[in-house]
């Protein structure tokens, strides 16, 4: 049997591959990428990884060498993307 109509799912690419540097990316495009999350396979594997993200930005042992490290202005800049993604998935719900 062929299903001739193509519901949503997972998408081609790996969630992995997509959120690698979720944590730079953009707010307004992680905001899409949670609401199309809902309809893959897993719907709550984005949400698990913006919730890691945030709490890794978030962790006290974070420091300002990590955020610079990580690409961050510092630590006040991470900190700050920690809570955004936080927002997005309260958001979300």
């Amino acid at each position: 049997m062929t299903n001739v109509v193509q519901f949503p799912g997972r998408p081609v690419a790996s969630p992995h591959e997509e959120v690698a540097a979720l944590a730079l990316q953009p707010l307004d495009q992680v905001r899409q990428t949670l609401q199309r999350s809902l309809g893959w396979e897993d719907p709550t594997l984005f949400i698990r990884i913006c919730c890691t993200s945030a709490a890794t930005l978030l962790a006290p042992e974070y420091t300002e060498q990590h955020s610079v490290e990580s690409g961050w202005s510092g630590l006040d800049e991470a900190r700050a993307r920690g809570h955004a993604l936080l927002r997005l998935v309260v958001e979300m719900g």
